[in-house]
């Protein structure tokens, strides 16, 4: 937007056109206006013209802006998004690290447990052998 005002203070010229109705009678009694009258009122249309043709220009790149501003806040919405589902994975991976800590120390204990038992199996059996 900046640049966009800086180069509307660039285009900005003082232009003054005097206009000065002149007529002319003819003969028949109409007035007719002077050759100066009416190229006066030309280049008062033609910079009128272009004065248009700059400002559609300067509308164009505000829209564009506004555009631009529009999809910068979609963007921004987009990335909070993004955060809030990055923060949810990131939580879900630690309740599974914990959980698979715990799933670790059980199976431990299970074997520990099934080591036992084997042990006292074969104890058993030995006092029965023997």
């Amino acid at each position: 937007m900046e640049e966009l005002a800086g180069e509307l203070k660039k285009e900005e010229k003082k232009i003054e056109i005097e206009i000065i109705p002149e007529y002319l009678d003819t003969p028949s009694g109409k007035k007719v206006a002077t050759f100066d009258f009416v190229m006066d009122l030309a280049k008062a249309l033609e910079v009128l013209d272009e004065a248009e043709a700059k400002l559609e220009e300067r509308i164009e790149k505000i829209e564009k802006g506004e555009n631009l501003v529009k999809l910068i806040e979609k963007l921004d919405r987009f990335e909070a998004r993004i955060s809030s589902i990055e923060k949810t994975l990131s939580n879900l991976e630690k309740n599974i690290q914990t959980e698979m800590s715990d799933l670790s120390d059980k199976v431990s204990a299970l074997i520990d447990a099934f080591h036992e038992l084997t042990e006292r199996l074969q104890k058993i059996e030995e006092v029965f052998k023997g």
